[in-house]
């Protein structure tokens, strides 16, 4: 005979919301990951942001759709009694899943070695314009030329925070440059929202 489901409603979850003591919800299963939050691949500050919430979209965001085999080791045998899903909350997970039919989450490979190599060409025009000309208005189209650079750059980084970049995780690491080109820190350093029918749940 299977063991009867226990409760807990979302006021008990939010006492468990620090170090050494915390929970979390992701579709009405509640997950102790107050161990993994020292090996979390992001860094436990998301733990610690979610901790005695639901992470339910939090989790669709920013991890593939691999990591949901991996949450069963964390459930501590908890359902939350009073789980529902916003209207938005639908809304955004029919989006993702829609968006990863498409295939926009796909891993870009060759594309991110050709902005890279396209960037490189317009760092060194940059450069080349400023140090070795003195005409002021080629200094201002190389001022031009390195901003738009700047953003160009700032957009891989985005999207590095979101989905995985290269074909290979062992590839040029895109965390790496993430970090330089990002004004924050994402989450986690492989991330490919690719939603599974768990979403739309």
């Amino acid at each position: 005979m299977a063991e009867a489901k226990r409760y807990i409603t979302s006021e008990e979850l939010k006492t468990h919301n620090k170090s050494g003591d915390l929970w979390i919800s992701i579709q009405g299963k509640v997950y102790d990951v107050s161990e993994w939050v020292n090996h979390h691949p992001g860094g436990e500050l998301p733990l610690l942001n979610l901790a005695g919430q639901d992470a339910t979209d939090a989790f669709v965001a920013y991890h593939t759709g691999t990591a949901w085999q991996f949450l069963d080791k964390f459930i501590n045998g908890f359902y939350l009694k009073d789980y529902s899903v916003s209207q938005v909350s639908k809304d955004y997970r029919k989006l993702v899943y829609e968006f990863s039919k498409m295939g926009l989450f796909e891993k870009k490979g060759h594309g991110f070695f050709v902005s890279m190599s396209f960037m490189a060409v317009m760092f060194s025009l940059s450069v080349y314009g400023v140090v070795c000309c003195e005409d002021f208005w080629l200094h201002l189209l190389c001022a031009a030329l390195m901003g738009f650079l700047w953003i160009q750059s700032g957009w891989i980084g985005h999207d590095s925070g979101h989905y995985q970049v290269m074909l290979t995780p062992k590839q040029i690491c895109a965390d790496s440059f993430r970090q330089l080109s990002s004004r924050h820190k994402h989450w986690v350093v492989e991330m490919e929202p690719q939603c599974s029918p768990h979403c739309l749940q």
